[in-house]
């Protein structure tokens, strides 16, 4: 049975590895952590003279393969914020030599907070939006038996969502000055706010133009996704998800998540105070 505990583990080397200031962008999966990472990997690619168009060339175009895209003029994500479920080597973020910690992405909780002393910014989605791209995913992936109602799905998920938010909100309460909330939004995954707030918080240097065209470059590429004519149209969107569900399940689940929603909220608004004063 899948637990906080357990859910999606980390390996044991990735865990000894962790240094008490490494950095950590965590999320539920499907809750916009990846579009942040993009985001994040804009900023870095700005910042160190980088090409901060490249990676989106590569991963639009029709192969997909580098070979297409001609030499390599810019920093992928993957060296960046590098995922710690990606089967393979151990992960290493080029942020250890630029900024003096590493910055991992996660979606296991638990064991991250327990061994890490470094800033975590949490990306938290409506969870109906969140499980209804996590279900159409897994059935496109095979990681579900066929069949497997959305229904079904959400009440195997939702109680996961419940305890990661629970963990990271009593995390917070201990812990406030190493915690960042950021919830996504309805028509955009993120604003110029959050991202500086981001930034500000990994120590990313930034200018308020290379935020705008970071969040521009963002929306560009989620539109290119969304032309794929086999694509649903959802990806970038909360008002799009919520308005594919059954009003019923819809209603189910807000009952169990607007008490937590609304202390992200709050302590949301509270980081982005925050970071708003200290760089006024």
């Amino acid at each position: 049975m899948e637990t906080g505990e357990n859910f999606m583990p980390l390996s044991q080397t990735f865990l000894d590895g962790i240094k008490p200031a490494d950095r950590f962008l965590l999320a539920f999966p499907r809750s916009g952590s990846r579009w942040l990472c993009y985001l994040i990997t804009d900023l870095v690619n700005q910042w160190q003279g980088l090409d901060s168009t490249w990676y989106y060339r590569w991963r639009t175009s029709s192969k997909g393969g580098a070979a297409e895209m001609g030499p390599k003029t810019g920093l992928p994500f993957a060296e960046i914020v590098p995922d710690v479920h990606k089967p393979g080597g151990e992960p290493t973020s080029i942020l250890e030599k630029l900024s003096g910690a590493a910055l991992y992405r996660s979606h296991h909780l638990t064991e991250v907070l327990r061994r890490s002393e470094g800033k975590k910014v949490y990306m938290v989605r409506h969870p109906a939006a969140a499980i209804l791209s996590y279900h159409i995913v897994a059935l496109e992936r095979g990681w579900l038996t066929p069949g497997v109602t959305l229904e079904e799905f959400t009440r195997w998920k939702l109680d996961l969502w419940v305890d990661h938010v629970q963990t990271i909100l009593a995390y917070r309460r201990l812990h406030p000055s190493k915690c960042l909330f950021l919830t996504y939004q309805d028509d955009v995954p993120l604003t110029a706010a959050q991202l500086e707030a981001s930034a500000t918080a990994l120590r990313i240097p930034f200018t308020s133009e290379g935020i705008q065209a970071a969040l521009r470059r963002l929306q560009e590429h989620i539109e290119h996704l969304n032309s794929d004519a086999q694509a649903l149209g959802l990806r970038g969107s909360n008002a799009k998800p919520l308005a594919h569900l059954p009003p019923a399940l819809l209603e189910s689940i807000d009952a169990t998540a607007a008490p937590l929603l609304a202390e992200v909220c709050q302590a949301e608004a509270e980081g982005l105070s925050f970071s708003s004063s200290r760089t006024a």
